[in-house]
Order: C-alpha cells, then structure tokens, then sequence
C-alpha cells in the first residue's frame, strides 16, 4: 500500500488502508447514537441510547425501516463530488474529498497533492460550526455522540486560526471544539494551540507527520491520543486536561513538551514511546499517573512536576538522562522494574506516600541528595553501577536496601548538626481542582529525619566502592547481616541502635585492595553471587531497551573481573611511583584505619565486644598498611607479632597455643644445646642422651613458663645442670659416677646462651600469658 507522506509509517498507511476509509468503508461504521427513521431521511439523535444496549426499542420509536446511522450518513452531501480511482483489476475506490489520501495504493499521486491547503477548509469550518449545542453541555450525560466526526480524514496544513469556530456565549476567550479525530492523518503543520474541546476528543491512531501545537489548549472532556503518531515536535505545554486522558501507546519521535501542564483527571502514557526529548517540568498531575512501560530515549525532564495521585513508571526505561529535581509525589511512587540507563537525578524530591524501586538498574549516577521520604522507601533488588548519593536524604518511616548491589560509591551522609527531635513536622496539602501539591517539610538543623533511619535494613547488600553514612543516626534494629563491604565504610559521627547487626559482615576485603578477591567465603556467596548476577541481567536489561545484543554471563564476568583487575593494577602501581604513590597509598589505608576506627567505638558504645574487637583488629591491619613515612617499620613489625601471637587481642587460645607449641620448641633447643660439644667432633655429632633427658629439659623449659606447681629447678648433674655449672663453677663429684649420668663438654659461652633464651621465654611466656588475659577480659568483662 501507498503512502508517500514524511514522517507517517507505512504501517500506519496499511493500517489506514485496512479500516477502509472509502465510502463504501464509511458505510460500515457507525455514527453512535444516532438512527436514520427511513430511507432517504437525515439521521436522528437517540436519546435512550447505550453503548452496552445500543438502541432499545428503535423501531417502535422510529418506525420499522429505521437503521443505525453510519458515517456515510453524517457525510451523504458530499456523494455528489467523491473522487474515485480504478485499480488494474478493476476495482474502484470512491471517497469524500476530506477521506481522499494522497497516494493511490499502487503509489500513484491523487488529486489532492495539487489542491492547495486552503482549498477544503471551508467544508471543514462548516463542519466544525454544525455541532448541536448538545456537544457543549458539560452537564449533559447522553452517550450520543454529537461531535463533528472527522475520524479517518487526511488533511493538509491544518491550523485552528484559519478557522472561526462558533464560541459560545460563556466562553471568555478561545475556540470551542467537539469533534473526533480518531485515525486521521496530519500531513502538514497542525495547530490546536488555545482552544478548547468541550466534550471527548479523540486522537485514537492518528499521524502527525510535522511540527503540533496544542500549547495553552483545553480539553474539557476525556481526550484519548491512544497509539498516535507524532513524527515531529509535539508541544502541549500549559495544556489543562480536565477529565481522563490517554497517550497508551504512542509514540512521540521529536521534541514533545508537557511543561506546566494541569492533568485533573488521570492520565496514562503507558507503553509510550519518547523518542525525542520530553519535558514536564511543573506539570500537575491532580490524579494518578501511568507512565508503566515507557521508553524515554531522550533526555526527560520532571522537574518540579506535581504528582497528587499514584505515579507509576513501573518498567520504565530511561536511556539518557531524566530529571526528577524537586518533584512532589502526594501518592505512591512506583519505579519497579525501571531501567535508568543515564543519570537519574532525584535531588530535593519529595515522595509523600510508599517509595518502590524494587529490582531498578541505575547505570549512570542516582543522585537522591536532599530527597525526602515521608513514607516506605523500597530499593531492596536494585542495583546501582554508578555512585548512588543519598547524601542529606530524610527517611521518615522506614527503608530497605535488601540485596542491593552498589556497584561504586554509596553516599548515605546525613545533615552534620545535633537533633533534638523524633517526628516529622511536615505539613501536606493538596488541591484536585488545580493539580496544587505541597508538602512543607522544616529544614532547620533539629529535624531529626535529615540525618536518621527511623527503620532500615541493608542486609545481603554487596558494596563494590565506598560506602560513606557518616552523620546518620539509626534509630532501630537495622541489619547489615550478609552484607558485604569491599572498600571503606564510613559511620562517622553516626549513632547506632543497640540492636543494628553486622552479624556475618564481610568488610575485611578493603585492607587488600592490591589483591582481587578471587575466592569468596562460603558465608558471603550466596550475597556475592545474587549481586552480580544482578548486575547482569540490568546491564542486559539496557541492552535490550537501546536494541543492542545480550552478553552471556560468562563473557560479561570476563569483562567485569577485567575491570577490577586494572583497578588493582592501578593501585599496585602507587608502589612504584614514589613518595607520591606511596602518599595516596597512605591516605586510602588511613581513611580506611579511621573507617574501622569509627565502628570499633560505635561496637564499644554498644558493649558488643566481639564486633568491637573485629574492628579493632581491621583498623590495626588498616594502619599497618599505611606504611613508611606513615609509621616506622618497628610499628610494622610489632603490628604482624601482635596479629600472629594474639589475632590483635581477639583470641585467648592462640597466645595459650603458642606458650605451649613454644615451651615444646625450646625443649627441643635446650636438649641440642646439651648434645652438641666440642668433645663430639669429628666423631658423632651429638652426645647420647635418654627419655629422662629429654624430660628434664621439658620440665625445665615448662618451670620458665610456670615459676609455680610441681615444675622444680634441675639436678647438678642433669643436662641442663651441667649446662649451667659451666661456667667454671664445677660440680662436687663427677656426673660420670652417678648412675645414669655422663659427663658432657659444652660449647664456650654455653650457660649465657641458655640464660639469654631462658630469660627471653620467660619474658615471652609474660607477654603470652598478658595478651590470652586481655583478649580473655576484652571478650568477657563487665564494666
């Protein structure tokens, strides 16, 4: 089939083709409400009409050779001047010079591509100006259609100024509209712009192939644009839509402009397609508002619009960035499913009722600085693979971020100044008849909600960057549980409920940023696997909405893996660089140390010692990682001692099991110690010694750890009394004579040595002994 016409598809024209919009096609569709009496006589409105019942009773009201009205009825004056065309099979085409297209179907040029645009606009101005007063009538409740039917008319140019539509005597300014568009075809530029449709309009399939204005127009009745087609610029700005209106389905390709426009009654732009920049800023929406499965192509733009009813965008795909700055949702605002390819930028927006954006993808950044949470904010299933900023944002009631995955930054810092109160003070009105919203919130330093979680979760949550809530007060049992933090998490100047848990909490893996985690605990998988897995299916989610290919899994893990890898690489690099890499080496571990830091004093606040202990061993691994100039390599050292010896204080069996491993060793070395002489040289390397040796050194090695019990000093003619006699001292007999023992000859400087070690495993078992009590006391006490 033909079509010919920029901007209009030729699926619509075989569309258009289809329906049969000749005059035969006119014959077989109806003229709601009406009834032509008798062959011959003009069409009649039915009052008692229905649209469920049709017309009860018509032949005894009107006659038995009375008919339901067609359109060909409302255009019988045009059958003397139809425009008629054969096909090379012989079937001819008849239609009124307004239904008239521009192409035959076999591509040829019709009659009117060569009339000029002025040429029917006399037939259409009388058209317009012969609606009955009925049409008018707000009040009016019949179901008769009284409009001018232009359905499936192609028009040229079509601009409302050439036109001196009736006004009606109460109208102040304005032209007044009733009249029915439904599948036609705007070839040209089309003006509507300050007029009124008093009654329902309906743009139902109809093709806009240029620029539309309907700027500043009334739309008194429903007005219904459900599949259209705007190929150019489509503005609509300051338009008041006063009952229900529906975009369900179409498809805007140019600039499209809602800016200050009043929606009164619902209105759904589901399933639409914006493929130009769209823009409703200011707009009101007095009722609720159905954006479900709406494809933004272009940047959009919702700043300070007005949303007093429910606001859905429930699998909405924006694929460049959209704005919602200062946005007021009255309602509900439900984002489920949504797909944020650009940045989504909610800053100071206000969300009154229950917030959802449940299984979301943010690719670019979400910023929500400032925004406002009256009700239940919903992220849990989202995932963010740019920074997520939550910086300022008031939580009123209660929200959840259950396995979400943050794939960079995630800035949860609230307002620095002390609270004083626990309540929200914020004051809501709304206006239905003017779409008006405002909720007032305080924003002085004393309202508790910029800076708290009244109720909030973040359990099974994969953070992939940094994760700052400082200056946050968590007022209930908040859940980190499963939760896993691979770069700092900072809670500064934050005050916890004592019942928050990071029960289970991976936040190690900060402290090896130079070595990619390759090997997830057991414990954390589940967490691990559920994010990226996440991250997945919303990267391929964008891909789908821009009609790019789908990755696999694995290569899309390949890629991932690859970009953490130049992230470590980067990082190792620091190494070589100097005193400047090896400074922003430092400044990360510190921030880090001031991280784990800041929690071991919030778990210390809490009693909870074993999370305090935790974190006080990060923060000291944390420190020991800054490194020179930072610290001095002695401070390193002590570090790695205290962590081998003692887990930094947060184990009692460890120092217990290395003064006993060690008091077997030093056995051992006591025992060489008194084989080994000159005397044996160039003969058998060590001296012949039995189980009663080796006990003894045993014993004497364990009464150096235990200066109390049965652990006794040893015999003159022991090994290790003989060790320690010579020194010049002598023995009164000789060994040799006592039965069981033997001389031994010793290496010079022998019974220093063995004091030197002595001494030194006793002052080691002192420390041992001091670090199993502190970590003993650190878990158990009771201040």
């Amino acid at each position: 089939m033909a079509g010919g016409v920029d901007g209009i598809s030729q699926e619509w024209w075989d569309r258009w083709w289809k329906e049969d919009w000749s005059w035969e096609g006119l014959a077989k569709k109806p003229w709601e409400g009406w009834v032509v009496p008798k062959p011959g006589a003009e069409p009649v409105p039915d009052e008692e009409y229905d649209r469920r019942t049709g017309h009860p009773d018509a032949i005894t009201r009107f006659g038995p050779e009375a008919r339901k009205a067609t359109l060909q009825d409302y255009w019988r004056d045009q059958a003397d001047h139809l425009i008629n065309w054969s096909d090379a099979e012989g079937h001819t085409y008849l239609f009124t010079r307004l239904h008239l297209p521009l192409h035959w179907p076999d591509g040829s040029r019709t009659p009117k591509l060569d009339w000029s645009s002025d040429a029917l606009n006399h037939l259409i101005e009388t058209r317009l100006n012969q609606v009955n007063e009925r049409a008018f009538e707000e009040t009016h409740r019949s179901e008769v259609d009284w409009r001018a039917q232009f359905q499936g008319v192609i028009f040229a140019d079509f601009s409302i100024d050439r036109f001196t539509p009736r006004l009606l005597p109460e109208a102040e300014e304005g032209k007044q509209l009733a009249v029915s568009f439904r599948s036609c075809c705007f070839t040209g530029y089309t003006r509507f712009a300050f007029s009124t449709f008093a009654r329902d309009v309906e743009f139902r399939d109809a093709a806009f192939a240029n620029d539309t204005g309907f700027y500043e127009t009334s739309f008194n009745g429903g007005a219904i644009f459900e599949q259209a087609s705007f190929s150019k610029d489509a503005l609509f700005k300051m338009s008041t839509f006063h009952q229900i209106t529906s975009f369900h389905q179409t498809t805007f390709n140019g600039y499209t402009s809602f800016e200050e426009a009043l929606f009164s009654g619902s209105v759904s732009f589901d399933g639409v397609s914006f493929r130009g920049k769209s823009l409703f800023g200011q707009t009101r929406f007095a009722s609720g508002a159905n954006f479900a499965n709406a494809v933004f192509t272009r940047g959009s733009d919702f700043r300070d619009a007005n949303f007093a009813g429910d606001a859905r965008f429930t699998g909405a795909i924006f694929l460049e960035n959209v704005s919602f700055i200062d946005a007021k949702f009255d309602g509900d605002a439900r984002f489920n499913g949504s797909n944020f390819a650009g940045q989504a930028n909610f800053s100071c927006a206000t969300f009154a009722g229950s917030s959802r954006f449940h299984n979301v993808f943010f690719a670019g950044y979400a910023l929500f600085p400032g925004a406002v949470f009256a009700g239940t904010a919903w992220f849990d299933e989202t995932a963010f693979a740019a920074s997520a900023i939550f910086s300022k944002a008031s939580f009123a009631i209660f929200a959840s971020f259950d396995k979400t995955v943050f794939a960079d930054r995630a800035v949860f810092t609230g307002k620095g100044a002390s609270v004083a109160t626990d309540s929200i003070a914020g004051t809501l009105t709304s206006d239905s008849d003017f779409g008006r919203l405002n909720l007032d919130i305080p924003q002085h330093a004393t309202w508790v909600a910029q800076r708290s979680f009244p109720d909030a979760s973040f359990a099974c949550t994969l953070f992939l960057g940094d994760a700052n809530f400082a200056n946050r007060d968590f007022h209930s049992q908040t859940s980190f549980e499963n939760s896993v933090f691979l770069r700092p998490a900072a809670f500064h100047d934050s005050k916890l409920h004592r019942g928050i848990t990071f029960r289970n909490t991976w936040f190690q893996d900060g402290l090896t940023r130079d070595k990619m985690v390759k090997v997830v605990p057991t414990k954390y998988k589940r967490t691990w696997n559920e994010g990226l897995n996440r991250l997945f299916n919303a990267e391929n989610s964008a891909r789908r909405a821009k009609g790019e290919n789908e990755i696999e899994y694995g290569t899309w893990l390949e890629v991932f893996n690859e970009k953490r890898q130049a992230d470590e690489d980067e990082f190792c690099k620091l190494k070589s660089e100097g005193d400047v890499g090896k400074s922003e080496r430092a400044k990360y571990f510190g921030k880090l140390e001031d991280c784990y830091r800041t929690l071991k004093h919030l778990m210390e606040d809490r009693r909870d010692r074993h999370e305090e202990g935790r974190f006080h061993k990060l923060e000291l691994r944390a420190r020991r990682k800054r490194r020179r100039p930072a610290i001095n390599i002695s401070e390193q050292w002590l570090s790695h001692l205290y962590g081998w010896s003692a887990d930094y204080g947060n184990s009692v069996l460890l120092p217990i099991g290395w003064l006993l491993v060690g008091s077997f060793v030093l056995a051992g070395v006591y025992t060489l110690m008194g084989t080994t002489g000159p005397a044996h040289f160039g003969h058998d390397l060590f001296a012949p010694y039995s189980a009663v040796d080796w006990g003894e050194t045993l014993s004497y090695s364990f009464s150096r750890v235990f200066p109390f019990g049965g652990w006794g000093d040893p015999d003159q003619c022991s090994m290790i009394g003989q060790m320690l006699a010579a020194d010049g001292v002598g023995l009164e007999a000789p060994c040799g004579q006592v039965e069981g023992r033997v001389d031994r000859d010793f290496v010079g400087g022998t019974p220093l040595a063995l004091k030197a070690l002595t001494t030194f495993q006793s002052i080691s078992a002192i420390i041992l002994i001091f670090l199993a009590g502190l970590a003993a006391r650190r878990k158990f006490q009771i201040n």
